[in-house]
Order: C-alpha cells, then sequence, then structure tokens
C-alpha cells in the first residue's frame, strides 16, 4: 500500500482531497503539519509527496519563504522514487487578453505570488525525476466558514441583503475543488508525470459568475455592482489557462451544478 504525506491539508483543497483519500482506502496518509520553512524539518520520504501548503497573496507574510524556499526544502528531503506532486498556479503567466497558455507555454510572472510559484517550477523540474505540477485557476465548492473564497463571500453578501462590487474585466476558469481532488488521485493512481493545466472550460468574468451564481440559487442580480479593476491590482484581468484533456476527462461538476447552494443562510450550508 503506497504511503502519501500531503501539506496543506487544512487547506481549501486539501479537506476535499483527504476526505477522498480517506474513502477510498487505498493509501497510508501523514499529514505533514509541521512548519514547512523550518530548516531542520526532517520526515521519513513517502512514496507520493502531494504538495498543497501555500502562502496566497490575501495573507500577510514571506510569499518566498514559503512557496519557494519551504517547496525546494521539501524537494530535498524526498527519495528520488518519490512522487511529488506540486500545486501551482495560473499566476505563472502573464496577462494577456487574447492569448490561451497551454502546459508549455512561456512564463512571465507579474506578482510575487506567480514569481513564487515559478521559481518553485523551475527547482523541482530541475532536481526530480518523478514530478508532476498541477496548475489551477478559481477553486470553488464546499461551504467553510474558516476558509473564504469568492464563491462563500458572494453567497454571505447576497443573503445578508449586500451589494456586491465584482470585476467586469477579470477573466478565470472557476473550477470545482472536488474535481481537482478527483484529478489528483487520478495523478497518484496512473503515476501521471509532467506539467498539467487542471480547469474547468468555462473562461467567465467575476462579474458573469455572480449573474450565473444568482440564477442558479434564485438570488437578486440587482444587487450585483459592476466595476473595473483598479490599474494598482495584485489581481491580474486575463489569465487564460487552456485545459489540459487529462483533467477534462476527469472532471465531472459543470459550472452551474458546481454553484447550486442551499441558500438558506445559516453561516453552516455546504454545496449541494
Amino acid at each position: 500500500m503506497k504511503t502519501i504525506m500531503v501539506t496543506g491539508a487544512n487547506g481549501f483543497l486539501g479537506r476535499s482531497l483527504l476526505t477522498n483519500l480517506i474513502e477510498l482506502k487505498e493509501f497510508n496518509i501523514n499529514l505533514l503539519i509541521e512548519d514547512i520553512t523550518n530548516p531542520e524539518l526532517h520526515f521519513e520520504s513517502p512514496d507520493v509527496l502531494i504538495h498543497l501548503a501555500a502562502k496566497h497573496p490575501s495573507n500577510p507574510g514571506d510569499i518566498l519563504k514559503v512557496n519557494y524556499e519551504a517547496t525546494k526544502n521539501l524537494a530535498g528531503l524526498c527519495s528520488k522514487d518519490t512522487h511529488f506532486i506540486f500545486l501551482s498556479t495560473d499566476y505563472v503567466f502573464k496577462e494577456d487578453n487574447t492569448k490561451e497558455y497551454n502546459e508549455n507555454s512561456k512564463k512571465e510572472p507579474e506578482t510575487e505570488y506567480g514569481v513564487s510559484k515559478s521559481l518553485a517550477e523551475e527547482h523541482l523540474k530541475e532536481t526530480l525525476k518523478n514530478l508532476t505540477i498541477i496548475r489551477t485557476s478559481m477553486l470553488y465548492g464546499y461551504y467553510n466558514k474558516k476558509r473564504n473564497n469568492f464563491i462563500q463571500f458572494l453567497l454571505k453578501q447576497l443573503a445578508d441583503n449586500k451589494h456586491v462590487e465584482l470585476f467586469t474585466d477579470i477573466f478565470s476558469h472557476p473550477t470545482h475543488v472536488d474535481d481537482l481532488s478527483n484529478f489528483i488521485i487520478d495523478v497518484i493512481k496512473n503515476k501521471k508525470l509532467g506539467t498539467f493545466h487542471a480547469c474547468a472550460d468555462d473562461f467567465v468574468s467575476r462579474f458573469e459568475l455572480g449573474n450565473l451564481f444568482c440564477q442558479v440559487n434564485d438570488l437578486n442580480s440587482e444587487l450585483l455592482v459592476p466595476i473595473e479593476r483598479a490599474n494598482n491590482s495584485e489581481l491580474p484581468k486575463n489569465i487564460n489557462l487552456k485545459p489540459s484533456h487529462q483533467f477534462l476527462e476527469i472532471s465531472k461538476i459543470p459550472l452551474r451544478d458546481g454553484l447550486k447552494y442551499d441558500i438558506k443562510y445559516t453561516g453552516e450550508q455546504r454545496a449541494s
């Protein structure tokens, strides 16, 4: 039975992935809960290491230290046979209104977060032979009051009858967290190596996404206020990942279905 170690298991994706892995009862699962930036960190090398832990732009702290330096350290602690699965981001690319990025497109990150993930990718490619890099776009899915995300924020505001300003010029591929979890499991089982774009086909603006959310949940779309991104924003306008066909073969949740929530707001509801 393979031994799998997971970093960031308490995060939004980590919780979904861990639930699915446990339900399979096919792996020995270890959670790395220690500080991954600790230079004295040590562990027994697993068969598979799924590295989800990361510092996001919305969280204060040293992004390069967590996303790049700690990733280098983790890679150095793994044996040559460990299958290292690294969660990356569309932010490794430059915003562009016309370009669609495939797995081999030139990377030109424009944010500190994107730079940190790009540097980590390059180091892993140079040092590991059993490597899978998974780039994704905006994740959404189950409700967790301790782990906020765009859809959860939207649900709270609309359910409380508050106006919400949404960007008309920031586009992404909303990707359901369960689809991404299932893809990671497929990568483990079939040892799919290389770089993959694990994101849904839909490419929509925040404002369009908000309107669709209102439609499927019978919420008041008049509360949505269209705005354009400020020039000093850290959010890229358009990074259009071309989904890998390997991911599309696994993904099962259409955007309309994934956005359907129990709208009786209690602060504890989950996606239906």
